[in-house]
């Protein structure tokens, strides 16, 4: 999504008394992710502090994606199923559960 239509989309929700909240944390939590592949693209395997370095970005990335998925699970989903019951099956995340096996694994 690019700057305009983020924009847009914020102009909108505002102007329908609504609050865009996924916007901005998404955009930043985009802009880790790639970061954090860049990183590991201009990694050199030969270097051990190089790889020590890029595979503490992606404990952090990780740790970064698992607090916010949390978050938005027990906050963002359940003030959403309170108010429109069902409404959280359409936003839950269905891979939480698979997301925390793979964090535990990694």
């Amino acid at each position: 999504m690019d700057q305009s239509t983020t924009a847009f989309r914020i102009a909108e929700a505002t102007r329908k008394g609504r609050l865009e909240m996924y916007a901005n944390i998404h955009r930043a939590l985009r802009m880790a992710m790639q970061q954090t592949l860049t990183g590991l693209g201009a990694m050199d395997p030969a270097d051990r502090d190089d790889v020590a370095k890029n595979a503490a970005a992606v404990t952090d990335l990780l740790e970064l994606l698992a607090i916010h998925l949390d978050d938005e699970n027990r906050f963002v989903h359940s003030a959403l199923a309170a108010r429109r019951p069902g409404s959280e099956q359409q936003t839950a995340a269905p891979s939480s559960t698979a997301f925390s096996r793979f964090r535990a694994d990694f």
